[in-house]
């Protein structure tokens, strides 16, 4: 079996309005559908960044924020993006 591709990444925001600032309007991403549930009180955004979907999910009471680790990515829990015409890394722990 070959794997084709990432479909979609699931994430989890503490500030739902300052996270859908960030991804559509510091990183471009579209918005495909926003639904609000009302039973859940919670946000659901579905975005296309690239040929990325990203869905953003907010919660009442959100999952406590895991310490910053020097080398996340021995965790599992990095995350690496190219930007056309970047010209700096950032680095960001929450």
């Amino acid at each position: 079996m070959a794997i084709l591709g990432v479909h979609h990444v699931a994430l989890i925001c503490s500030d739902y309005q300052r996270s859908r600032r960030f991804y559509t309007e510091v990183l471009g991403a579209e918005i495909l559908c926003e639904t609000w549930r009302a039973q859940r009180r919670s946000h659901k955004l579905d975005l296309r960044l690239g040929n990325l979907q990203l869905e953003l999910f907010s919660f009442p009471e959100p999952p406590p924020l895991a310490p910053p680790v020097a080398k996340p990515e021995a965790t599992g829990a990095a995350t690496s993006v190219s930007v056309a015409g970047a010209t700096k890394t950032v680095r960001s722990s929450s």
